[in-house]
């Protein structure tokens, strides 16, 4: 699987919420290779992807050992 492939899926919670879709990640190099750190969620990630940043900060969530991919879902462990 690639990044590519996880864009526009749908983010939920473990009990169940559904949160917004991904439009983008955040990375930082570790040990020469890329770690994704938190995944861009929302309209305001999608305008911050396609470089129309507005006035609203891209809403963010933690990408940790708590998220877990589910057939075209993302899930996250509730906070």
């Amino acid at each position: 699987m690639t990044v590519g492939n996880l864009l526009r899926r749908r983010l939920r919670t473990k009990i169940g919420n559904h949160m917004r879709r991904v439009h983008d990640f955040r990375c930082e190099w570790r040990a020469g290779k890329p770690v994704c750190t938190h995944l861009v969620l929302g309209g305001a990630g999608l305008l911050e992807r396609l470089g129309l940043r507005g006035r609203r900060r891209a809403d963010l969530a933690p990408c940790d050992a708590n998220v877990e991919i589910r057939g075209s879902q993302i899930v996250l462990e509730d906070s």
